[in-house]
């Protein structure tokens, strides 16, 4: 289970590289170290490998 699990994050890590937020005039804004946005990035970015494990 631990092997399949590393092996779809590291697909999904492939596809994002988290560095800020951009609003809707492309201006961006660097990610501060609150860990409620840093647990929330986390939750977007791991769902995909979650859900693929799950399906699998």
């Amino acid at each position: 289970m631990r092997d399949a699990i590393l092996q779809a994050l590291k697909q999904v890590q492939n596809g994002y590289s988290l560095c800020g937020v951009v609003d809707r005039r492309a201006r961006v804004y660097p990610l501060g170290s609150d860990t409620k946005v840093i647990s929330i990035l986390f939750e977007i970015v791991t769902r995909q490998a979650v859900v693929s494990y799950a399906k699998s």
